[in-house]
C-alpha cells in the first residue's frame, strides 16, 4: 500500500526543534520533486493563510508491518487516511506492509507561518503537530 504525506517543516519556539505538520495526504505520488515551488493553502479557525514554499526533500519508508502505523495515528488522521482507503485500517491492522512516502515543504515566508502557528495555538488545534516524525536527511 502507497501512502504520500505532504509536511510542512517549523521550528518549534520553545523548543526550537524542528516540528512536521501534515498538510496533505494523498494515495498516490503527486510527483512533486526537490526546490519546485507549491502554495499551502490552510484555513484555521475563521482565517485563511496561503503560504509560499518549497519542496525541501522526499523520503521514502517501508513498513513491512503497517499496524504500527495504524495504532499510532490520532483519530483526525484515521479519519484522513480513510477517506483515501476506505479498507486501508483494516489491511494495515492485519499486518499488510505499508510504503510512505514523504515530501517535506518549507515556508519561504516564514511570517505567514508564524501567523499559523500563532493561530494554531489559540485554541483547540486542527491540525496536529506532529513533532515525532524523524528528521531528514539530506
Amino acid at each position: 500500500m502507497l501512502l504520500c504525506q505532504i509536511e510542512m517543516q517549523a521550528l518549534d519556539p520553545v523548543a526550537q526543534e524542528p516540528t512536521y505538520y501534515i498538510v496533505g495526504r494523498y494515495g498516490f505520488d503527486p510527483g512533486l520533486q526537490e526546490q519546485e515551488e507549491v502554495w499551502i493553502n490552510w484555513q484555521i479557525w475563521d482565517k485563511n493563510f496561503e503560504i509560499r514554499s518549497k519542496i525541501v526533500g522526499r523520503r521514502k519508508e517501508v513498513y513491512v508491518d503497517g499496524k504500527s502505523i495504524a495504532l499510532g495515528m490520532s483519530e483526525s488522521e484515521k479519519a484522513k487516511f480513510l477517506a483515501i482507503y476506505p479498507d486501508g485500517m483494516e489491511t494495515l491492522s492485519n499486518g499488510a506492509s505499508l510504503f510512505l512516502l514523504r515530501i517535506f515543504v518549507e515556508a519561504l515566508d516564514k511570517e505567514q507561518l508564524f501567523a499559523v502557528q500563532k493561530a494554531l495555538a489559540q485554541g483547540e488545534r486542527q491540525l496536529r503537530p506532529q513533532g515525532q516524525l524523524p528528521k531528514t536527511e539530506n
